[in-house]
């Protein structure tokens, strides 16, 4: 009975592990000085329609879902 539980807690915690890859967001860092938002934003979007831009400190960051 103790294998079988181990099993399925294994098996649970790697379908969990699966499931926040898939919903995590691939990233670039485009230029990593003087970020301003709309410049940012702007030029992710001149990249790929799918780009989102935003500010990360002073770094302009180009994130996009993972496929």
């Amino acid at each position: 009975m103790a294998k079988i539980s181990h099993f399925l807690i294994i098996a649970l915690v790697f379908t969990v592990v699966i499931m926040v890859a898939e919903t995590e967001a691939c990233e670039m860092t485009l230029y990593p000085t003087n970020c301003i938002v709309q410049d940012c934003q702007n030029k992710c979007l001149e990249k790929s329609p799918t780009f989102t831009g935003q500010c990360q400190g002073f770094k302009c960051v180009c994130t996009w879902p993972c496929d």
